[in-house]
């Protein structure tokens, strides 16, 4: 049954109302944080202040130096560290550019080959820096030679005086002495005389051969020339014969491996009178012809030669050796 309370008589004292017991608190510490001391009730002690920490923070306010030395910091590793990245960038590109040049110059690993090779010479090889040195050996003088080639044009002018060509020949292999007097031609077959090539020029009364021997090295030209002795036979296919049997004069020079040798003479077989001068003239004027010739045949060689791949000497000139030791002189022509 619920509980009900009884009425309680009259004049009976009343007890007191139930409540807890009371206590008296007394403020501890320093006001203001409303908490009575620890005495069992658990609530913790008064509030303390955390105790002061060493740093930038320290007990009388921040530290700005300290700050202002940790930002530099920051500062410089940031900047270290962009230095480093832009390094980095630079080598990725230049390697990228590096790949990419290897990559365009050739398909794949195959080389690109060049389309138009020539033979270098090696870097042992003493090349010929001048005309006369290519003429002076026939691993570089290796261009046909014959009279059509040595003496292409019908008439020529030399130191302002006209001749016409008249007749050209060649002798066979090795019969050099064929076209001299024999006492060089001898000479020419001991040194091994490849060639003769011959053509004769007249001026209207003088009539003059030139030849051309070819020897096989300069050496061997040398030899031939310093022997001195006899003369090319006059080349004639007219009416008109000249330096046969009688006195005429002759020149013998060389340049590189060719010996060359004129004789000039009247017309009609005539010989050259004492003190004349105009056979001496014509023999000279058709001798350097046969320089000019073979100079320009060595200019032509050594340009080949430069353009594939070998280099003259600086300041090397095409002219060096032209003052070949010529020989003038008045002999008899058999």
């Amino acid at each position: 049954m619920p509980y009900q309370q009884q009425p309680y008589a009259a004049g009976q004292p009343q007890p007191a109302p139930y409540a807890y017991p009371q206590q008296q608190y007394q403020q501890q510490g320093p006001a203001g944080y409303g908490y009575p001391p620890q005495d069992g009730y658990g609530y913790p002690g008064p509030l303390q202040a955390p105790p002061a920490q060493g740093g930038p923070n320290g007990p009388s306010g921040p530290d700005w130096q300290a700050l202002a030395e940790d930002n530099e910091s920051a500062r410089r590793r940031r900047k270290r560290l962009w230095s480093i990245g832009a390094g980095v960038l630079a080598l990725l590109v230049v390697g990228g550019i590096v790949t990419t040049t290897v990559l365009l110059s050739g398909k794949g690993d195959k080389p690109v080959a060049d389309p138009t090779p020539t033979a270098a010479p090696s870097p042992s090889e003493t090349l010929p820096s001048t005309a006369v040195d290519v003429l002076s050996d026939t691993k570089y003088d290796t261009a046909p030679i014959n009279a059509a080639a040595l003496f292409p044009q019908d008439q020529i002018t030399v130191n302002g005086r006209t001749y016409t060509r008249s007749v050209t020949s060649n002798t066979k292999l090795n019969h050099c002495e064929e076209a001299v007097t024999p006492d060089i031609g001898q000479i020419l077959v001991t040194n091994k005389c490849l060639h003769i090539h011959r053509a004769t020029y007249t001026d209207g009364t003088l009539g003059i051969t030139v030849a051309i021997a070819d020897l096989p090295d300069k050496a061997a030209a040398g030899r031939a020339r310093d022997a001195g002795a006899g003369s090319v036979l006059s080349l004639t296919a007219t009416k008109q014969p000249f330096c046969q049997n009688v006195t005429c004069v002759t020149n013998q020079a060389v340049y590189g491996r060719y010996l060359y040798l004129t004789v000039a003479g009247p017309l009609g077989n005539a010989p050259v009178p004492s003190g004349d001068t105009s056979a001496s003239q014509a023999a000279r004027d058709i001798s350097d012809y046969a320089q000019a010739i073979l100079l320009a045949r060595g200019q032509q060689a050594l340009s080949t030669l430069q353009q594939g791949g070998a280099s003259a000497s600086p300041g090397a000139s095409a002219s060096a050796g032209a003052s070949a030791s010529a020989r003038a002189s008045a002999s008899p022509s058999r």
